[in-house]
């Protein structure tokens, strides 16, 4: 069990496990982002996933964070998490948000 306190209304309390843990350190990225912002256009998340490198990531980084996203989806889907994370279009004008 895990203890956490909602970042919400400061509750506590456990939980059997947290999403992250089942996470790959990218699918975490991509999720804390959008969670803190609610909504992020593809090229805000490409930003915040490769930013820090000197590259700028892949050359297809935008290709990559929609693997990532559905490979993210797939193991909240696993696990039995209602939310997901989702896209409302497809392409360059593409805003990702969670939804339960």
């Amino acid at each position: 069990m895990t203890a956490i306190t909602c970042p919400c209304c400061n509750g506590r309390g456990t939980i059997e496990h947290n999403v992250f843990d089942i996470l790959t350190p990218s699918e975490r990225n991509i999720y804390t982002a959008i969670w803190k912002r609610k909504a992020l256009t593809i090229h805000q998340l490409v930003e915040a996933l490769y930013g820090h490198r000197p590259d700028g990531g892949p050359e297809f980084a935008d290709k990559s964070i929609h693997v990532i996203v559905s490979r993210l989806n797939k193991k909240l889907k696993a696990k039995g998490y209602q939310q997901r994370v989702h896209a409302d279009q497809r392409g360059a004008g593409a805003v990702y948000r969670i939804y339960d």
